[in-house]
């Protein structure tokens, strides 16, 4: 039974130190018994146990071998791009070598195939609706304030000292969506972000590795209801888009303008007039400003960022 499964049960089951080290010690055969039954009056705590074991019968994989595996694994046909990364980045830590994370993030790429390549795309989303980008657009919300409440009382200029404290945070912390943390989904490992890694270091001395395989297929089943639970209650207040056809006259909402110190509460919400060029999918149209001094651009705008034209036009 290998020292991080020991531990494991152990903190499931709630053992004592006296009774992990008497229980581990049934389980040893052959040499390690034999070197027991001579150490046996010395180690009386599991911790002693562990770290004399450790260094007794430690396994040593030659340096020139890790760096083989690291180096040479590739994404094999049919594996996931998240498995892949996964195992990638594994091999590379086992390294033990302080690798930059733009010396990690080149050598992850390098063992990509181009059958993963052909299936990225690039999709745009229409103007001024983040909800499109929802899962993105939610956690740039969270960074954004978090980095506000980090850097308060500090200059404007300097909010990217706080960006690395904010990530550790945000990936060390439990996520509604998942029922995890980041860190835990990505790697495997339970992590601790800074503030708390002193006070860690000195109950225990170790990070435990997850099973990944069953804790990515929990966290599947739990992003499913959470989705669910989601959905029902957007769809609560949803109703039918207001639809559109090709050539008709709208008025579009203005999400932006120049701000010029006066009030915004008298100033048009819309501007137009647009024509509707194309009609695309998920309620989305091309509209073409027909004002003259815009030299009749398009943009892509949502169904519910237009309303029909009411005036005459020219």
């Amino acid at each position: 039974m290998g020292k991080k499964k020991v531990v494991k049960i152990a903190r499931r089951y709630g053992w004592s130190e006296n009774d992990t080290l008497r229980l581990t010690a049934l389980r040893l055969r052959g040499h390690a018994w034999e070197w027991y039954e001579g150490q046996s009056e010395k180690l009386t705590t599991w911790s002693d146990m562990k770290e004399t074991l450790l260094k007794k019968f430690k396994m040593v994989i030659r340096f020139s071998s890790l760096l083989k595996r690291a180096a040479n694994y590739e994404a094999r046909p049919g594996q996931s791009l998240g498995d892949y990364c996964f195992q990638k980045l594994q091999k590379l830590q086992a390294l033990r070598c302080n690798i930059s994370d733009k010396c990690l993030i080149d050598a992850v790429i390098g063992g990509v195939k181009d059958e993963y390549v052909a299936r990225i795309k690039h999709i745009l989303n229409a103007v001024a609706t983040p909800r499109a980008n929802g899962q993105c657009e939610r956690y740039n919300k969270t960074i954004v304030s978090s980095l506000a409440a980090t850097a308060v009382g500090q200059p404007d200029e300097n909010w990217d000292l706080y960006v690395k404290k904010v990530q550790s945070a945000l990936n060390t912390t439990n996520n509604k969506a998942i029922g995890t943390t980041p860190m835990e989904a990505l790697i495997g490992y339970r992590s601790a972000c800074p503030a708390e890694s002193v006070v860690l270091k000195a109950i225990e001395n170790e990070l435990e590795q997850l099973d990944i395989q069953s804790l990515r297929k929990d966290i599947s089943t739990h992003m499913k209801a959470e989705q669910r639970r989601q959905k029902e209650y957007y769809d609560k207040t949803r109703r039918g888009a207001t639809r559109f056809n090709q050539g008709d006259i709208v008025m579009v909402q203005i999400t932006s303008e120049v701000a010029t110190g006066s009030s915004r509460k008298l100033r048009p919400k819309y501007k137009g007039p647009y024509r509707v060029t194309k009609v695309l999918f998920n309620d989305r149209y091309e509209v073409q400003d027909m004002r003259d001094h815009n030299r009749h651009t398009t943009t892509v705008m949502a169904s519910d960022r237009l309303k029909p034209w009411k005036g005459i036009v020219h």
